[in-house]
């Protein structure tokens, strides 16, 4: 791997030599799976490319629900200025 494709797979704020990386997905009895952070099988998938799809799509998900939740502070009323 040249340097070029290492920096392409280091996460943000990661310096020094590429860590090991393990694959989310794995095959389980009637199809393909990926496990989240939560440790929650999803699944199953035709194939082990649409279980690695399904792990970046559920990647984005995760981050935009992350940044378009509001703060529970924020939307409740502040009663002392009624």
């Amino acid at each position: 791997m040249n340097s070029q494709e290492e920096e392409d797979k280091r996460r943000k704020g990661e310096g020094g030599p590429l860590p090991q990386r393990r694959s989310r997905t794995f095959f389980k009895g009637d199809g393909w799976y990926f496990m989240t952070r939560e440790r929650v099988d999803v699944g199953p998938f035709a194939s082990q490319e649409l279980a690695e799809i399904g792990v970046q799509d559920y990647a984005g998900f995760s981050m935009d629900a992350d940044r378009i939740i509001p703060d529970p502070l924020d939307i409740v009323p502040d009663e002392s200025e009624s």
